[in-house]
């Protein structure tokens, strides 16, 4: 969809770098940009986020939605009108794997995942971030000292000061 095509009331709210705009249901926009993606209605815009605030991202042909995983938000749900290009689900998804620079993962008790990720900011900059998966009854003082190892290492890899 090109700018052209969209309400006049939404075209100014627009950023010049954007990478693709699709319609979703009830009159509404769905915006990417490289580092971040927006929703756009009639009034004004709805939401804003980086994609390095989600985990990963799956398409469902079935209903023409996009799942967002969340890490410490919630989970984003996008549904698009029918006659959106299913392509958007590849490059929504790659949008969120590409702020991933390098993932460390390990263990963690029987049930649980341990994953630091190296992160890139929308300015270049790389930071670490930390996700925790189950791990029920793992003592606290142990997942702090994974934490620390993993991190250390995921730093380490990325030529990052530890």
């Amino acid at each position: 969809m090109k700018i052209k095509d969209l309400p006049e009331a939404v075209r100014a709210d627009v950023p010049a770098n954007h990478l693709r705009i699709e319609p979703l249901t009830g009159v509404r926009y769905l915006v990417v940009t490289e580092n971040s993606g927006l929703i756009l209605g009639v009034e004004a815009p709805e939401r804003v986020w980086a994609w390095t605030d989600f985990l990963s991202g799956t398409w469902s042909r079935e209903d023409n939605t996009f799942t967002a995983r969340g890490i410490d938000t919630e989970d984003l749900v996008l549904s698009f009108t029918d006659e959106v290009d299913p392509v958007i689900g590849v490059i929504l998804a790659d949008r969120i794997d590409s702020s991933i620079v390098f993932e460390q993962s390990a263990p963690l008790g029987q049930t649980g995942w341990l994953r630091v990720f190296v992160r890139r900011n929308p300015d270049g900059t790389l930071y670490t971030q930390t996700v925790v998966a189950g791990g029920e009854g793992v003592p606290e003082a142990e997942l702090h000292r994974l934490a620390e190892s993993l991190e250390a290492e995921a730093r380490s890899t990325a030529g990052m000061p530890i």
